[in-house]
């Protein structure tokens, strides 16, 4: 069982090994509640904030603004994953905890979440334009760690326009 949870794990980032370039360096983020995150190049992000809770979709820089992938950033996720065929998997990287429902139709989300901390939860899920550049959206999830506690002054993630 052990096995197939780390190959599910691995899978992603040998298939990024494989893809990304130069030109695909991710830049880090830091976005609250205490995660650091990979701006995929030529993306920026549309931030809607609640009471308690972010919403953040990184979005390519075409007139269309593509979503790449959804984050719901905060401490009550709603994870419920409704992706056709769904296969889960189960892994921990740099003391986070990740759990990742994939399906038919390249339907992915993922939850993360600090197993020593009260930093909160990450609810990822790929969007239309992880279907025509599935090796950004990978490197996004990779990409997750935690960010050094307590956060002081976080700038703004870059705004689309």
């Amino acid at each position: 069982m052990r096995s197939k949870a780390l190959s599910f794990a691995l899978a992603p980032l040998l298939f990024l090994a494989s893809f990304l370039t130069a030109a695909d360096k991710v830049d880090s983020l830091v976005i609250w509640p205490g995660y650091v995150v990979g701006l995929p190049p030529d993306h920026c992000v549309a931030q809607q904030n609640g009471p308690d809770f972010h919403v953040l979709y990184f979005r390519d820089r075409t007139p269309q603004h593509v979503n790449l992938v959804g984050v719901y950033a905060g401490h009550h996720p709603d994870f419920k994953p409704e992706c056709k065929s769904p296969k889960t998997g189960k892994w921990t990287a740099d003391g986070l905890a990740f759990e990742a429902v994939r399906g038919a139709e390249e339907c992915a989300e993922f939850l993360v979440h600090d197993t020593a901390n009260e930093r909160g939860f990450l609810h990822i899920w790929f969007c239309p334009g992880a279907k025509t550049h599935p090796q950004l959206a990978e490197a996004f999830v990779t990409s997750i760690r935690p960010a050094p506690l307590p956060l002081k002054d976080l700038p703004d993630p870059p705004a689309c326009k």
